[in-house]
């Protein structure tokens, strides 16, 4: 087909929009056809790969779980192309005429109804209710109240909504946060707003970390304190200036998810027009929020308050539900469960229980069974794989000595390590990458605490001291989005991280942002106890969740007990935060002395590498000066003449890995214990494996991963299609130098383990025979997997900041992808087998296992027989967790 014919074609059959870009940044096309009223979307988002979304409405008036059945069958494989948009609508448009000409397809066509187009009753009366949950912890519960959102198709007032919920929630000087958390005696540890978009939307506040005897209290506080206080006219209370630093900063995050995420960002705009956009105009002000959010900041403060008022003001219908923790109830879900088996197998006997069991074993068989033949699957795999396209980043250091140098970003006039990455891009990203080796382990507790600080506290700006509301609201203003934590990317935690994002041309106020959160910041007695009893009372939600109690027995055994890892948990720091909120009320001195000195130790330049990713020229034309001068004196560092402070971090040595803080001692350790809010077994296992990003076996290992990983790879089929657990992987990080087996969401924990073991043992020694097309298809799985870690300009930075660590060139992930390509099958069990077994020896792995209390003794008995005999911890032992000299009464 000539191009000239493709052009007829789309004339002929489908109906485009024309003139629309995503934000005024990305150009997107919607084709209608004219004689099915299917939907093409086609947007131009730069970057390596071509995403696409098949979208199928399945509104449904029951509970039986059919679309999402769907779900899983609709979509069993693929062929990738790079196709473009002409080509694909000449693609779609022969599926759609083999559609067309099936009779009874037509006739479904012609009886069509649009889904969620039925009407909706009106919420008449409010509801207030309560239940019972099942939860070892009965200090804290949560409370939701709902009330219906306007319309899908009343955009600017569902917009609007996003904005005012985000002032009365986002940070410690919202409303919401103002009446329920920053206090000394807290309400809640959480509170969210969120607003679902459905044919009537649903708005839902939720309040985590509610202390049970408040629990009665949240929905009257609400209504009385805050929902009253935001409606009063005279004065008018909503604080304008901050309501408009909210938008802006929405405007902020719009632009930079074109940037972070735009494909999802996109997909979600259209499919939402899909199901609820009734109009070219519809699709037009959707896939442009930045025009609404504009037009929303010449709204008065009286358009907030009507708004707060018509959809939840005090005569709007709602619905409440507390959830009460109740440990009698984690014995009655057991015992119910224990009833309704007996009860089944009593209906059953023992014949249709046999009959039952054969059935399940057909079932399983015919989804094995029912594979597509290789003929069919190798028409459809690529053949040849050339490497990828991606973002050009340049990189300047003063650690790497073969970097490039730019006079507009003079990074060796800098008194601490630093690298840029010069890349296209609006936004300037800031990661001050700090190290804490030298933090003895005392201290370490404190760093949560410090972390949460640092954007709660008074600070000194511009010479000024002001108080912490009025912090909160200027970096509201002035940033994209800020954050502190530990680790590189999610790696190598033994650097504490700042992140800070601004926009171009905001590029100076990064650096006074940096500054002011690392130096600038006043610790303050009374802000410390409220922000530690927040956190503690966050860790009962924390002890709830079956998979993050097995993590964090697991790193307690994993990793050296003074190091980062081990010490920063939100369950093991629960009765140190509670110490820390009381000595802060008796010993304030003491408490502000600590929390000094963590600073002082940490913020040192010798300790700091920065990494600046922006467009060097773009900014430095916004700029007007060099750009480095903005960040000399960031730290209240001197230069060494050599772009780094005296003592500092020496030049990148190839031959040197960052340290993995393992304990040895504790691998061969298995640890079980029980978590009465799950009724599911979660057990995580860990061993030692490579830890050279470069090693010669690295490819065949994590492809042989890959190959049992895969979805409806050998693990999919004999774990997840046996119904013996939701999710069974192995992962492998030679940045952390582990290797790791996840079984999540078990009901048959023990049998999941045992059949596992069982398939990995088969493979690794040549019983189970490796199958080709499965090989071929984990080699294309696994490349897109490394290739989709720079789909974006800003993942490939992120890849480009962690190449230092790892000790890797830039183009690694490139180099990776052709390594990975060129592994041949046999190559499997001679290169990956030796670093997979270790996983599986009980000598050299580490087990945690978190199960409902039911399960606790069959659990522990079934390993036992398995040869793993498990201790059985307490999440409040002295083991696990860990204190602060309690106050002297």
């Amino acid at each position: 087909m000539t191009d000239s014919d493709m052009q007829s074609l789309v004339r002929s059959i489908w109906r485009a929009t024309t003139g629309v870009k995503v934000n005024d940044t990305i150009p997107i096309v919607k084709y209608i056809s004219q004689r099915s009223g299917l939907c093409v979307a086609i947007a131009d988002v730069p970057g390596p790969m071509v995403n696409g979304n098949l979208c199928f409405v399945t509104e449904t008036d029951s509970d039986d779980g059919l679309p999402h059945t769907l779900e899983h069958l609709v979509f069993m494989g693929s062929e990738r192309r790079l196709l473009s948009g002409r080509q694909v609508l000449a693609a779609v448009e022969s599926v759609e005429e083999r559609i067309l000409q099936d009779p009874q397809r037509s006739e479904i066509r012609r009886n069509f109804v649009r889904p969620f187009r039925s009407p909706i009753e009106p919420l008449k009366q409010s509801v207030d209710t309560s239940i019972l949950c099942p939860s070892d912890d009965e200090s804290s519960g949560v409370v939701q109240i709902s009330w219906r959102g306007p319309p899908a198709q009343d955009l600017y007032k569902a917009t609007a909504l996003e904005i005012l919920f985000g002032y009365m929630e986002s940070t410690a000087v919202s409303p919401l946060q103002r009446d329920f958390i920053q206090l000394a005696d807290p309400f809640c540890s959480e509170v969210s707003f969120s607003c679902l978009e459905q044919s009537v939307g649903e708005i839902v506040l939720s309040f985590e970390g509610v202390p049970t005897d408040k629990l009665a209290q949240i929905r009257p506080r609400l209504f009385k304190e805050t929902v009253a206080g935001l409606l009063k006219r005279e004065p008018v209370a909503f604080d304008m200036e901050r309501l408009h630093f909210v938008i802006d900063q929405a405007i902020r995050r719009s632009l930079s998810k074109l940037e972070t995420k735009p494909s999802d960002t996109i997909s979600h705009m259209i499919i939402s027009d899909h199901l609820y956009g009734e109009s070219e105009a519809d699709f037009k002000t959707r896939m442009n929020e930045v025009s609404t959010y504009k037009k929303l900041k010449n709204e008065p403060a009286l358009f907030w308050i009507d708004l707060l008022d018509e959809f939840i003001g005090p005569q709007k219908p709602y619905v409440c539900v507390v959830g009460q923790p109740s440990a009698e109830c984690v014995e009655k879900v057991a015992e119910t469960e224990d009833l309704r088996v007996e009860t089944q197998q009593d209906r059953l006997g023992e014949e249709g229980l046999q009959k039952c069991a054969e059935n399940l074993e057909k079932a399983i068989h015919a989804n094995m069974a029912n594979q597509p033949p290789d003929s069919v699957l190798n028409e459809f795999i690529v053949r040849n794989f050339d490497g990828f396209s991606s973002f050009k980043i340049n990189e300047l250091s003063n650690l790497l000595p073969s970097s490039e140098s730019n006079p507009r970003f003079d990074v060796a006039s800098l008194p601490f390590g630093a690298t840029v990455h010069d890349c296209k891009t609006t936004f300037v990203d800031v990661v001050m990458a700090m190290d804490t080796s030298e933090v003895p382990e005392e201290l370490r507790r404190w760093l949560m605490l410090w972390f949460e600080l640092m954007f709660e506290s008074a600070a000194e700006i511009d010479g000024h001291w002001l108080p912490y509301e009025e912090v909160t609201k200027r970096y509201t203003g002035d940033l994209v989005s800020q954050s502190m934590g530990l680790g590189v990317g999610g790696l190598y935690s033994r650097f504490a991280c700042l992140r800070v994002k601004v926009d171009a041309e905001s590029y100076h106020k990064a650096a006074k942002w940096v500054r002011t959160f690392l130096k600038g910041v006043r610790f303050d007695a009374e802000r410390v106890r409220v922000t530690a009893q927040k956190l503690a009372n966050e860790a009962a939600a924390a002890k709830r969740e079956g998979n993050d109690v097995s993590a964090t027995l697991l790193k307690l055994h994993v990793y050296q007990p003074e190091s980062n890892v081990a010490v920063y948990n939100l369950i093991r720091l629960e009765s140190f935060h509670s110490d820390v909120a009381a000595a802060a009320e008796l010993r304030p001195n003491e408490v502000v002395a600590k929390l000094e000195k963590l600073r002082q130790l940490i913020t040192a330049p010798e300790n700091t590498i920065m990494h600046v990713s922006c467009d060097v020229d773009a900014v430095h034309a916004i700029v007007g000066q060099p750009l480095a001068d903005a960040w000399k004196n960031v730290l209240d560092g001197g230069s060494s003449g050599d772009g780094r402070a005296k003592g500092g971090r020496p030049p990148f040595d190839p031959n040197t890995r960052e340290p993995l803080f393992l304990n040895d001692a504790g691998f061969g350790s298995a640890v079980v214990t029980a978590v009465g809010a799950s009724e599911s077994g979660f057990l995580n296992q860990v061993a030692r494996m490579i830890d050279d990003c470069c090693h010669e076996d690295l490819p065949a290992t994590l492809l042989l991963i890959q190959y049992l990983s895969q979805t409806e790879g050998p693990l999919w089929r004999n774990i997840r299609g046996k119904g013996l657990a939701y999710g069974a992987n192995i992962f492998a990080r030679p940045e952390k130098g582990l290797i790791s087996l996840s079984l999540y969401r078990s009901a048959q924990l023990v049998q999941a383990y045992e059949e596992t073991a069982r398939l990995i043992a088969e493979v690794l020694s040549g019983e189970h025979q490796l199958v080709e097309s499965e090989f071929e298809a984990a080699k294309r799985s696994l490349v897109y997997e490394v290739v989709a870690q720079e789909q974006t300009v800003k993942a490939a930075c992120d890849q480009a900041t962690l190449s230092y660590y790892r000790r890797v060139p830039l183009d690694y992930n490139r180099q990776l992808t052709k390594r990975i390509w060129a592994v041949k099958i046999e190559e499997l069990r001679e290169k990956g087998a030796k670093h997979i077994a270790p996983l599986f020896s009980f000598d050299t792995a580490v087990t945690s296992i978190a199960v409902h209390p039911s399960k606790l003794d069959e659990v522990t008995e079934g390993f036992k027989k398995l040869g793993r005999p498990l201790e059985n911890i307490n999440l409040d032992s002295e083991r696990v967790c860990l204190r602060y000299a309690p106050p002297q009464l």
